[in-house]
């Protein structure tokens, strides 16, 4: 089977063209940061955030476990948080969701799916922000119930 030297010329763009295609994406998924531990830098879990509000309310034996909703909780003898206290997030569920909330934002459920640098950056602002807002409500909430 002979080709024209049309159909070669033609042939030969369409190569060249995707070839440019292939090393503008190349390029783009190098500009990425590894998606494994894109908030590390921010993540609540990795602050003292939650302790440092809950101790100024004077809830140091909280730790890290957030006020549940009804304020009232128990320690055993030993001065553990009881089991009754399972349905009340941790710090590291705390990631989990807000991380879920910003990803949700940018149409992924994982890391790898911000498809850009700039996303990625976008995405740890949008982290930062949201976890301000639920420290602010938080404290806030606080304030109310320990008057």
């Amino acid at each position: 089977m002979e080709i024209s030297e049309k159909e070669f010329i033609q042939m030969k763009s369409e190569i060249n063209r995707l070839t440019r295609m292939t090393d503008a994406l190349v390029a783009v998924e190098m500009e990425k940061v590894p998606a494994v531990g894109l908030f590390k830098g921010v993540a609540i879990n990795n602050t003292y955030e939650v302790e440092t509000v809950n101790a100024q309310h004077g809830h140091r034996d909280l730790d890290r476990y957030v006020l549940p909703a009804n304020q009232y909780y128990r320690l055993d003898n030993r001065g553990y948080i009881r089991s009754d206290m399972k349905d009340v997030p941790m710090t590291h569920e705390l990631h989990d969701m807000l991380r879920s909330l910003t990803l949700a934002a940018f149409g992924t459920k994982k890391n790898i799916g911000l498809q850009t640098r700039q996303d990625q950056d976008e995405a740890v602002k949008l982290y930062q922000t949201l976890r301000m807002v639920w420290i602010e409500a938080y404290r806030e909430r606080l304030d109310r119930v320990t008057e």
